[in-house]
């Protein structure tokens, strides 16, 4: 089984006529990245069920499109179509410190393990093929791609955790904004 990097994403469906939510209907959504010149990047089809309010919640990553693409291309869209009409298309937006990070481009396995990044009351530990994510309570061990200088890691546990870092040329810096030196 492949571990792929996942993005949680919600959609609001409403009736047309009414504007009032479609809740607790099964639909068919198709959802696609695409990079800033509309070429595709990866695209999902997947049965969902609206809750009360007529919102979608969905997780998009489970194709090798997604695992292989290269993130360091920004920026990305991502866009919903149900019953064959758009909900809607958005950027996907990242910590300001990423537009630094995919200028620097030399992040490299070795930078990675050449020591335990610390930060935020945890620490990071690279080999060659996991990162052990820890602190003095927990560990967790991810798989890890490096993609420009970015850090994709894939919780080996169960497939649904996802860890993004961002190189700054002397930091590991998390889509939360903490920093690991």
């Amino acid at each position: 089984m492949t571990l792929n990097a996942q993005i949680g994403y919600q959609v609001s469906l409403l009736d047309a006529a009414t504007g009032q939510p479609r809740a607790d209907e099964t639909v068919s959504v198709k959802v696609e990245i695409t990079d800033s010149s509309g070429s595709l990047i990866c695209s999902e089809t997947k049965s969902a069920t609206s809750d009360d309010f007529g919102v979608l919640s969905l997780t998009i990553g489970n194709t090798s499109t997604f695992e292989n693409a290269d993130w360091s291309k920004l920026p990305f869209y991502i866009s919903a179509t149900v019953d064959d009409v758009l909900l809607g298309r958005s950027q996907i937006l990242n910590v300001p410190v990423a537009e630094y990070a995919k200028k620097t481009g030399n992040l490299t396995q070795e930078i990675l393990m050449s020591k335990t990044w610390s930060g935020g009351g945890y620490h990071l530990s690279f080999s060659k093929d996991n990162v052990r994510f820890y602190d003095e309570e927990s560990s967790r061990i991810y798989r890890y791609k490096v993609s420009g200088d970015f850090v994709i890691c894939y919780d080996t546990a169960n497939g649904a955790g996802t860890m993004f870092l961002f190189y700054t040329g002397t930091h590991l810096v998390e889509s939360d904004d903490t920093i690991y030196r």
